[in-house]
Protein backbone atom coordinates (compact mmCIF):
# COMPACT_ATOMS: atom_id res chain seq x y z
CA UNK A 1 0.00 0.00 0.00
CA UNK A 2 2.56 2.55 0.63
CA UNK A 3 4.37 1.84 -2.64
CA UNK A 4 0.81 3.10 -4.04
CA UNK A 5 0.88 6.16 -2.42
CA UNK A 6 4.58 6.63 -3.21
CA UNK A 7 3.44 6.33 -6.61
CA UNK A 8 0.63 8.22 -7.06
CA UNK A 9 2.66 11.28 -5.16
CA UNK A 10 5.56 10.87 -8.04
CA UNK A 11 3.29 10.88 -10.57
CA UNK A 12 3.50 14.28 -12.32
CA UNK A 13 0.28 16.74 -12.34
CA UNK A 14 -1.77 17.39 -15.58
CA UNK A 15 0.86 21.33 -15.07
CA UNK A 16 3.78 19.15 -14.99
CA UNK A 17 2.93 16.99 -17.70
CA UNK A 18 2.39 20.09 -20.35
CA UNK A 19 5.80 21.57 -19.14
CA UNK A 20 7.33 18.38 -20.12
CA UNK A 21 5.81 18.63 -23.50
CA UNK A 22 6.74 22.04 -24.27
CA UNK A 23 10.08 22.14 -22.51
CA UNK A 24 8.39 25.46 -20.83
CA UNK A 25 8.29 25.87 -16.87
CA UNK A 26 5.85 27.93 -15.66
CA UNK A 27 6.28 29.38 -12.03
CA UNK A 28 3.27 28.99 -10.27
CA UNK A 29 4.32 29.64 -6.73
CA UNK A 30 2.96 33.63 -5.71
CA UNK A 31 5.43 36.27 -5.54
CA UNK A 32 4.71 36.44 -1.62
CA UNK A 33 6.17 33.12 -0.94
CA UNK A 34 9.53 34.54 -2.09
CA UNK A 35 11.93 36.22 0.66
CA UNK A 36 13.07 39.41 -1.42
CA UNK A 37 16.18 39.96 0.62
CA UNK A 38 17.20 36.58 0.76
CA UNK A 39 16.93 36.35 -3.05
CA UNK A 40 18.80 39.28 -3.57
CA UNK A 41 21.58 38.18 -1.27
CA UNK A 42 22.05 34.97 -2.22
CA UNK A 43 21.01 35.42 -6.33
CA UNK A 44 18.97 32.51 -6.22
CA UNK A 45 15.36 32.67 -5.54
CA UNK A 46 14.42 31.55 -1.59
CA UNK A 47 11.38 30.75 -0.15
CA UNK A 48 9.84 32.44 2.98
CA UNK A 49 7.45 30.85 5.18
CA UNK A 50 4.67 31.53 2.59
CA UNK A 51 2.94 27.98 2.78
CA UNK A 52 3.31 27.32 6.51
CA UNK A 53 2.48 30.35 8.19
CA UNK A 54 -0.53 29.18 10.73
CA UNK A 55 -0.15 25.42 10.13
CA UNK A 56 1.84 22.40 11.91
CA UNK A 57 4.31 20.67 9.27
CA UNK A 58 4.84 17.36 9.83
CA UNK A 59 7.53 15.20 7.97
CA UNK A 60 6.28 13.22 5.02
CA UNK A 61 7.26 10.21 6.98
CA UNK A 62 4.59 10.88 9.83
CA UNK A 63 2.23 11.71 7.26
CA UNK A 64 2.11 8.40 5.48
CA UNK A 65 2.36 6.62 8.45
CA UNK A 66 -1.07 8.24 9.42
CA UNK A 67 -2.07 7.66 6.13
CA UNK A 68 -1.72 4.15 6.16
CA UNK A 69 -3.49 3.81 9.68
CA UNK A 70 -6.37 5.29 8.94
CA UNK A 71 -6.52 3.17 5.84
CA UNK A 72 -6.23 -0.05 7.79
CA UNK A 73 -8.48 1.10 10.67
CA UNK A 74 -11.30 -1.23 11.21
CA UNK A 75 -13.48 2.18 12.76
CA UNK A 76 -16.79 3.10 11.21
CA UNK A 77 -18.77 6.17 11.57
CA UNK A 78 -21.07 5.85 15.09
CA UNK A 79 -24.84 6.19 14.07
CA UNK A 80 -27.71 6.89 17.22
CA UNK A 81 -30.95 4.95 16.07
CA UNK A 82 -32.78 7.74 18.77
Amino acid sequence: MLDNILNSLMKPTKIEREQLKSYEFHNDIPLAAYDSQLTKRKNTLVLNNYFFKRRIVKSSATFAQRKLQLASSSLRPCVDDH
